[in-house]
């Protein structure tokens, strides 16, 4: 008897617990934002197809993970310069798009949707770098934005 009643409160509790995270996912949202719907992500620039087997390009990939959310970032990027492209997976998926200079800096922009619980928040943002003259590691710093808040991480980069 005792089990059971103990089961039903520690039921109870996770369900209260889940009512108050969605009330305060939905109060942060501003005023028109929908799940999955947010104020209109913009795409990145129009890119090349992704192509493994092209020499001219090398690809790095760096994990980032905080709060027991995780994602990866892939991004294939040209040995001489220019137009980079890449995406991302995980918690957040979505798609890079940018540049690279030969100088060994990278930046660009990047977006996507995040699942958290059972909301899909739409995201956005910068990434600003550097790539080792080797090509073979790098370091992506980045800002992302979504439901308002602002967010920033470092990404270590490597070949594959």
């Amino acid at each position: 008897m005792t089990g059971t009643l103990e089961r039903r409160k520690a039921v109870q509790w996770a369900a209260i617990s889940l009512v108050l995270l969605a009330v305060i996912v939905l109060l942060s949202f501003k005023p028109g934002d929908k799940p999955g719907q947010g104020p209109g992500v913009p795409s990145p620039q129009a890119v090349p197809a992704w192509d493994e087997s092209d020499p001219s390009r090398v690809t790095l990939v760096g994990e980032y993970s905080q709060n027991g959310y995780g994602a990866t970032m892939r991004m294939r990027i040209p040995r001489a310069g220019g137009p980079m492209i890449g995406f991302i997976e995980g918690a957040c998926n979505g798609t890079l798009a940018g540049a690279y200079s030969p100088d060994g800096t990278i930046s660009g922009d990047a977006s996507g949707v995040c699942k958290i619980a059972v909301f899909a928040i739409d995201a956005t943002a910068t990434v600003q770098g550097t790539i080792a003259p080797s090509l073979r590691a790098g370091t992506a710093h980045f800002t992302a934005k979504a439901l308002g808040r602002t967010f920033s991480g470092t990404v270590a980069l490597h070949r594959p």
